[in-house]
């Protein structure tokens, strides 16, 4: 059996067109996701620190995230997706941590793990939610006393 997917397209006053699919409701839970804050997303949008290019790392930053917010994966992976040079990526994923939107969580290698602000996005059980953010304000709170 085949799913419809529903087209829309919208013209901006810009001139441009943004194309949106959907799925139909009842098959988006058996689909792979991630809940989104609208606030912190907002925010970033109006401070207007994020280059385009930073906007697309941090989309497939989200995209790639695993469960419990970890992003494994490495630059030159995300380069590769996104088809521009490492250094771009490297650029951009510094902004991010400097934003408050990534933190680099552990090592493998020369290889970053990182973590994704939870008061950003989320993928766990709603039920973690309140523990992930937990964990994410204690780290910031060690790194600020070790910063004194």
């Amino acid at each position: 059996m085949t799913s419809r997917i529903f087209t829309q397209t919208i013209n901006v006053e810009s001139g441009a067109t943004m194309l949106t699919k959907l799925l139909p409701p009842k098959h988006l839970s058996k689909l792979d996701h991630i809940r989104v804050f609208s606030e912190p997303l907002l925010t970033l949008a109006i401070d207007g620190e994020l280059t385009g290019q930073d906007w697309r790392v941090l989309a497939v930053c989200l995209s790639e995230m695993q469960f419990e917010n970890i992003l494994d994966i490495s630059q030159s992976e995300l380069a590769n997706l996104l088809q521009v040079k490492q250094q771009h990526i490297s650029q951009s994923m510094k902004k991010l941590i400097a934003l408050g939107c990534l933190r680099i969580e552990d090592k493998r290698g020369k290889q970053n793990i990182y973590l994704v602000n939870p008061y950003l996005a989320f993928k766990s059980r709603s039920y973690n939610h309140k523990a992930l953010c937990e964990v994410w304000n204690s780290i910031e709170e060690s790194a600020y006393r070790r910063s004194r």
